[in-house]
């Protein structure tokens, strides 16, 4: 991974731990001197743009899709992975995930946090599904605690993108399209260039 000044465009330090592939990276806006990288290689690597080495490592089963920063906490990260789950981390504890979620049915592409208690995730079996973390427990699989499951955009091959802002969720589509969700109304918009 490349770590760019944005002023100035010139390069300010590689971080090179990784094995394989890193598909997803997240600077916590908590603490912006701290990011997370996601990668083939099964792990979340934590890393402070003050040391060259990462700080802490998390171990998966699977491929890490994505990875986020909670933007309300700088303990909280979550990540998706290409197991079908969600995992939720307290950086103060890496041994263990403070939650892990389960409900989709193919890769997790996207996780995005839409308050300090609610997630929403994307996977590749073209479904968003909104969370309640106050319904998931650290002892083992959270599978109750979606309280949304949206549907209506195509995602089966590529990430197609999510984003959250203000009571927005907005998610690209394979299909030149993307739907914006807001007071749980969906709506859908066509893309020609």
């Amino acid at each position: 991974m490349q770590l760019w000044n944005a002023s100035s465009g010139q390069g300010f330090t590689q971080f090179t731990e990784h094995r394989k592939r890193a598909w997803s990276v997240s600077f916590s806006e908590v603490d912006p001197t701290k990011l997370a990288s996601g990668s083939d290689d099964c792990c979340v690597k934590v890393w402070s743009i003050n040391q060259k080495n990462c700080i802490d490592t998390i171990r998966n089963v699977a491929n890490v899709c994505c990875v986020q920063f909670s933007p309300y906490s700088s303990h909280m990260l979550a990540f998706g992975s290409a197991d079908y789950k969600i995992y939720c981390y307290d950086l103060r504890n890496t041994r263990i995930p403070w939650c892990t979620i389960s409900r989709h049915g193919k890769a997790v592409s996207y996780v995005r946090f839409l308050d300090p208690e609610t997630l929403i995730s994307a996977s590749m079996d073209n479904a968003l599904k909104i969370w309640d973390l106050n319904r998931t427990n650290c002892s083992g699989l959270s599978t109750d605690s979606c309280s949304l499951t949206l549907n209506g955009h195509t995602n089966e091959k590529n990430f197609v993108g999510l984003s959250v802002h203000d009571g927005y969720i907005t998610c690209g589509s394979e299909t030149n399209e993307v739907s914006v969700l807001c007071n749980n109304v969906m709506h859908t918009f066509s893309l020609a260039f």
